[in-house]
Formats: C-alpha cells, sequence, structure tokens
C-alpha cells in the first residue's frame, strides 16, 4: 500500500506540473483562434488570404483537444465518457509518444493499421492514451534492450462473439516477447521483470479497461514478440472511478 501511496503523489505532482503548463499555452492560443476567427469574419470567402485562416483554426482546434487528453491523462475522479472514433485517437497517442523519445537513439517505429469504417466506442480519451502510452513504453523498452531497431504494430478492428461485439485494439512489437513463466502474472500489481519497475503501469492500464467494461490481454506473437489486446465492449457503460 505504501507504493500505492508514493505512485499516487507522483501522479497528483505530474498532474500539476501538466495542469501549470496546459494553462499557460491555452491563453496564447486562445489569441491566435480568436484573431484567426475575426480575420475569417472580415474576409470574403473568395479572398485569397483564407487559404491561411482555414489551416490556422483546424490546428488551434487540433491542439485544443491535444491538451485535453494530455489532462485527462492524469486527471482523477469519474471517467469523461464520449463516443470516440479510434483511428485518429491512436494516431496521436502514436505521434505523443514517438515525440518524447529521443530521434538520436533508437530507432523505433509505429505503424498504425486500423480497419475500415470502424464503430465509434463510449470511452475515456485521456484514459486510453494513457494505456496505449504505457503499451508503446514497455514495447519500445523491451525491443531496445535487445536491439537498436524494432517497430510497433498497432491494429485494430470489429469483432463479433456469440453473445457480444467488440472493436480489439492490438498492440505488437517484435521485441523478445514474455517469458511464459511470466505471461500469466503481467496485471498482477507490483509484479515486475524490470530491475527499475514499479509492476503497477500494466495493472492501471488492465484495471482501466476493466472500468470501459472490457478486459486487456497479453500473449507472445507466432512470430515472436509481445501482443497486447484492448477489448472495448461496443454496449458497455463506463461508470468506475480511475485505478489508483
Amino acid at each position: 500500500m505504501a507504493m500505492v501511496a508514493v505512485l499516487n503523489e507522483q501522479l497528483v505532482q505530474v498532474g500539476r506540473l501538466l495542469a501549470g503548463i496546459v494553462h499557460e499555452i491555452r491563453g496564447p492560443l486562445a489569441v491566435i483562434r480568436g484573431s484567426a476567427e475575426l480575420m475569417r469574419l472580415q474576409l470574403s470567402a473568395d479572398d485569397p488570404h483564407m487559404q491561411w485562416i482555414e489551416p490556422i483554426l483546424r490546428n488551434a482546434q487540433l491542439l485544443q483537444v491535444r491538451l485535453e487528453h494530455l489532462m485527462a491523462t492524469v486527471r482523477s475522479g469519474p471517467a469523461k465518457v464520449e463516443y470516440l472514433d479510434l483511428a485518429p485517437l491512436a494516431k496521436e497517442a502514436a505521434d505523443l509518444f514517438l515525440k518524447g523519445t529521443d530521434p538520436r537513439g533508437h530507432q523505433v517505429t509505429i505503424e498504425v493499421d486500423f480497419a475500415a469504417n470502424l464503430p465509434q466506442v463510449r470511452a475515456d480519451a485521456g484514459r486510453l492514451i494513457q494505456v496505449l502510452l504505457n503499451l508503446f513504453g514497455n514495447a519500445h523498452e523491451a525491443i531496445t534492450d535487445a536491439r537498436a531497431r524494432g517497430r510497433i504494430i498497432m491494429r485494430a478492428f470489429h469483432h463479433r462473439d456469440p453473445d457480444r461485439e467488440w472493436v480489439k485494439i492490438e498492440v505488437a512489437d517484435d521485441g523478445p516477447g514474455i517469458p511464459e513463466a511470466h505471461l500469466g502474472r503481467v496485471f498482477e500489481p507490483f509484479y515486475t521483470t524490470k530491475v527499475h519497475g514499479s509492476g503497477y503501469g500494466l495493472y492501471l492500464a488492465s484495471e482501466i479497461l476493466r472500468e470501459h467494461g472490457g478486459r486487456l490481454t497479453a500473449c507472445n506473437g507466432a512470430e515472436g514478440g509481445a501482443c497486447f489486446t484492448l477489448w472495448l465492449p461496443l454496449d458497455a457503460e463506463v461508470t468506475a472511478t480511475k485505478a489508483g
């Protein structure tokens, strides 16, 4: 329980720091967006300068969404549920992760392969991003501990069981995989095979999926590497509060 308290306190500190950064960005962003809106009102639809206004507004709105998602990754309390298109959310998570890695070091790519016409799911965007960032981080570490280059493949597709429908997101890597002796315990709290690992990340990720009425599973791929699967039901209510 002491470890839980330490981790929660660290999360609170990160949340406070992130909230301050987001606050500092929101002010200038509001000025940029407001000025662009005023310029659009003053220009006619066929004005050649309009070609510059629309990209400013689109990207200002995109940045606002990303700021909200970043805040949601450390937000406590009830889940903020909405209908989500998973493809742009997953690409956003991949982009955020890759921007946080050192391009001068190991080269690990993330490929996104989502089925067309994927159904929307009811979920908390920030918490799903939190899960994906955790899985990317684990995969990146597994790969780079073994060699200098590798790849992470993220796939999503619609899956029907006899009594339920799901959207499944697979995060697979070409690292060494998970030793069979540890495969059944990776979601246990505080269980880790890493020297400096807390054993809390995958546990928290699995709890977030449970809150969404789904589950997180792990296996080794037929050609090697680990594969984690997010099971998101299409008929579930998200009612629980954030784990931890």
